[in-house]
């Protein structure tokens, strides 16, 4: 066997492990076996029936293995199978001299000499004892522990099982073994395997579901329960009462097909199911399924450290990446991280000049491949190195984290309110800017005081000019004028409502056919005005037609004055009658203007404070949609099963989220008190100004500010005196210049505003906030959270979890997490911790290595043993046991606890 056998690591196969040949006294429909033509034959019978069945793995294992090594078959059947990659690890059957005759399956490695075995099983007999019989299967003399004895001193890997346990001649029938006796064989420390003969959970309410599921104290302890068709045919048409055909039973495991592979189901009965299908389409998932880099390149430029050329087939489960200082175990992560643009810091120096490509297989097992060069997304969950520390020590990033994992993203609360609120609040500050605005010499020239005294002024100079002689033709040419000067006010005033309507219906008509694009959304009309617009340029004209009719007029009176013999210089009488008629039909329209504007300035300011309620009721919504959500994902989904939501539990049962309304009070008033004029408001010796406008404004709670912008009066401007925000804004000595404007703009527009009000997370882990939690505590928060808010789906990266998570933490909660998620996501992660990887049963052990700068790498699972010390590469010289025992502090600890709880070392 080498690396690229089995590189993918533990994948899930179908074993039969208790299979005969024709040497067994009850095979079915016996062969002519005379011959080695007629043993190939057969070998390629038995393994085109083990091919149709799907086998992966056969132990054949004939009572009393042989007489004589040429009776075996097992020869020509491993020939065949190697053609087929079908493995066949060769062992026995024993009846060891236990109660009546207790059945024993003793399986060795497939590399094994057969002629070992055999002189291993003739000394579980008298010397010169016939092993094979016509009639019935001779007993051994020897009792299990002495079998196991002579099995071990034979230098050979072996594992004992106990065979058909629940049937005769099985350890735990009440008739072939009892009392006491039984107890003693089953709690055998070094067989921890029994075949039953159907599967677990059909075992109800009798003896052997109470020594399956443990509820007997006397029978009690771990064991890993497998079904074996125990053939007697290959020949699914040729069986007959009690017996089975080749993979008519037969157990998935997930390992290597080899002994090892076998032995790794002990430490983890998990690698063993007993179903129909094969449990890896229990649950469709996406995954990375390779990462192929076409050759030799440059990771950095300007470096000499490179990539060498690599093909990692990874496995669906758990991948560990592991390897020492500098050998690239995370490089190859931050180069997969940048494929999809989930870059970390130093992955954004990464430039590859030859190929790096990452295959992902979909959940319909169609693939993709994505090049590191090109524009790729994909929706996965990738961890850098050091990111979670990063996270986790800034609040505000742990905010932002844990709200986009609810699914909550930081949103306007009303798009068409803070439309709204923002097309009042510049009317109401162009209002208030129209009444302060300035002449020439520094006069307000929209005050009604003022412009009164302007109409007075214009009026009295018309009459001063205005004889007894001359009055009616004046006032005729007065009225006209002033008519003149209206109209054409008038025709101003509708060429711009022509022009900003027509610039506002090809607006809304554009945004009406964009919406209309939508296949799912009910066609809207398009907004029809030519004939309304048809109608303004009708009065247009109209008024066109009156000014010339009046000027006409206008000209007569000219005639006319002349024709009276007025002596005054009648043109220049007639341009000051028209220049004052204008003047007063201007001032009169101004203060018709400044009226309307003193009645609508008011009801914007109540309509303004009005739409406050809209500002609770959007940041309430975040609330209960934050409050929401987290309460579905400890609910999880309805199609989940129960191992599911037991995995959320886990992930959940420390935290506690909920959601508030908060107001940064230190931001507020460094945003929105930045306009005031700090002069204006007078200090005690023991107050500075910023603490002074801080008590002006009394705005410490949102309930304040809410008050505030609703216009209630809270300001204290001193002597018991409250005041309004719009009496507050009204006076001009409270601010710098213009900064009234601004003022409004911080307490109402979003954009300001979402800087000092936010609706943040309270989140507690084990009943701590977490500034009382230490970094390694809140990486735990963090990463239980984000694989809580998605956690059945996309992959998983996590360099170097170690790093930023609670030991305690990885060592009692993140390993069964682990395991259990491994089943739904695909996890990849880097480590130098041993826990991650043997206890959390990694499936595949990426290995790492440096040469010179050139960075490879291996891969296996945790039960390949493979050596070749010829080899001069230190990658390969080895198997994935001893690197994880090399590289991992405390690796050859934890390979040594997990056995010695099984009795295996």
């Amino acid at each position: 066997m080498s690396y690229k056998s089995y590189s993918k690591g533990s994948e899930w196969r179908k074993w039969d492990l208790h299979t005969h040949t024709p040497l067994d006294v009850e095979w079915i429909d016996r062969v002519t076996l005379d011959n080695e033509d007629d043993k190939k034959n057969f070998a390629q019978e038995y393994i085109e029936f083990a091919i149709q069945q799907g086998l992966s793995v056969i132990a054949i294992t004939d009572h009393n293995f042989c007489d004589t090594l040429d009776q075996l078959l097992i020869p020509y059947i491993q020939e065949e199978a190697r053609k087929n990659n079908i493995k066949i690890l060769p062992g026995f059957e024993i009846t060891a001299n236990e109660g009546s005759g207790v059945h024993f399956l003793v399986i060795f490695s497939e590399k094994t000499e057969l002629s070992i075995i055999k002189s291993v099983v003739d000394q579980l007999f008298p010397p010169g004892a016939q092993k094979l019989s016509a009639n019935v299967v001779p007993h051994s003399t020897k009792s299990i522990d002495e079998i196991k004895e002579i099995v071990d001193s034979s230098g050979l890997e072996n594992v004992i099982i106990f065979a058909h346990a629940d049937r005769d001649k099985g350890a735990l029938h009440t008739q072939t073994i009892s009392g006491q006796y039984r107890i003693d064989l089953w709690k055998k420390p070094y067989i921890n395997i029994s075949q039953l003969s159907k599967s677990t959970n059909e075992y109800q309410n009798n003896f052997y579901s109470s020594v399956i599921n443990g509820t007997d104290p006397n029978f009690s302890r771990d064991m890993t329960y497998i079904i074996a068709s125990d053939c007697r045919s290959i020949d699914d048409a040729q069986t007959v009462a009690g017996r089975t055909f080749l993979g008519e039973k037969f157990v998935w495991i997930k390992a290597d097909p080899t002994l090892d592979g076998l032995k790794q189901t002990i430490y983890e009965p998990e690698r063993v199911r007993i179903q129909a299908s094969n449990p890896e389409e229990d649950f469709n998932k996406p995954y990375f399924s390779k990462i192929l880099i076409k050759d030799k390149t440059s990771i950095f430029p300007g470096k000499s450290v490179k990539f060498n050329t690599t093909e990692l087939i990874l496995n669906p489960n758990l991948v560990t990446i592991i390897g020492g200082r500098g050998t690239g175990k995370s490089l190859i992560l931050d180069a997969l991280g940048k494929t999809f643009r989930n870059n970390s810091k130093r992955a954004n120096n990464i430039k590859l000049e030859k190929e790096f490509i990452v295959t992902y297989t979909k959940e319909d097992n169609s693939i993709k491949d994505f090049r590191i060069d090109e524009d790729n997304n994909l929706d996965y969950l990738h961890v850098h190195q050091g990111q979670v520390k990063e996270i986790v020590e800034d609040p505000y990033l742990l905010d932002i984290e844990i709200k986009n994992m609810l699914g909550f993203m930081d949103f306007s609360e009303n798009e068409a309110y803070e439309s709204e609120v923002q097309s009042l609040n510049n009317r109401i500050i162009r209002y208030r800017d129209w009444f302060k605005e300035l002449g020439k010499d520094n006069e307000l020239i929209n005050d009604k005081t003022f412009n009164e005294h302007q109409k007075k002024k214009y009026t009295d100079l018309l009459d001063n000019i205005t004889v007894e002689k001359n009055k009616e033709l004046i006032i005729r040419f007065s009225l006209n004028n002033g008519e003149i000067a209206s109209r054409n006010i008038g025709i101003q005033e509708l060429s711009k409502i022509s022009t900003k309507s027509r610039d506002f219906i090809l607006e809304t008509n554009s945004q009406i056919e964009f919406v209309n694009q939508d296949q799912f959304t009910e066609s809207v009309p398009l907004i029809e005005i030519d004939s309304w617009l048809q109608k303004i340029n009708d009065a247009i004209e109209l008024h066109k037609m009156k000014i010339l009719t009046l000027q006409k007029d206008n000209e007569a009176i000219r005639t006319q004055f002349l024709q009276l013999g007025i002596k005054e210089d009648i043109s220049t009488l007639l341009q000051r009658v028209e220049e004052y008629q204008i003047l007063i039909e201007k001032y009169k329209k101004k203060l018709d203007e400044i009226t309307d504007r003193e009645k609508q300035y008011p009801l914007l300011i109540e309509k303004r404070s009005e739409l406050v309620s809209k500002i609770r009721e959007g940041l309430i919504s975040q609330v209960e949609k934050i409050n929401f959500n987290w309460t579905q994902i400890k609910i999880g989904k309805e199609s989940w099963s129960q191992q599911q939501r037991d995995v959320i539990n886990l992930l959940l049962n420390e935290i506690d989220i909920s959601a508030e309304v908060h107001l940064d009070v230190e931001s507020f008033h460094e945003i929105v008190c930045s306009n005031l004029n700090k002069t204006r408001f007078k200090t005690t010796k023991d107050e500075t100004s910023s603490e002074r406008i801080r008590k002006c404004l009394n705005i410490e709670t949102f309930e304040n500010y809410l008050d505030l912008i609703s216009n209630k009066a809270i300001i204290d401007i001193g002597q018991t005196n409250k005041i309004t925000l719009e009496e507050f804004v009204s006076d001009n000595g409270f601010f710098v210049k213009n900064g009234e404007n601004e003022f409004i703009r911080a307490l109402f527009e979003e954009q300001y505003r979402k800087k000092y009000i936010k609706t943040i997370t309270k989140i507690k882990y084990k009943g701590k906030e977490p500034s009382e939690l230490s970094i390694g505590q809140r990486g735990t928060l963090y990463v239980c959270l984000k694989l809580a808010t998605n956690p059945f789906s996309t992959p998983f990266v996590f360099d170097q979890p170690e790093d930023d998570l609670d030991n305690q933490f990885i060592v009692k909660e993140l390993i069964p997490i682990f395991r259990t998620l491994k089943e739904y996501r695909q996890i990849i992660i880097a480590t130098h911790n041993a826990n991650l990887v043997v206890n959390a049963d990694a499936e595949q052990v990426i290995v790492a290595g440096n040469n010179g700068e050139l960075l490879s790498y291996v891969s296996g699972s945790l039960e390949n043993t493979f050596k070749n010390r010829s080899l001069t590469d230190s990658l390969l010289k080895q198997g994935i046991r001893e690197h994880v025992c090399d590289i991992l502090e405390g690796g050859e600890r934890a390979f040594e606890k997990r056995e010695r709880k099984y009795g295996l070392r």
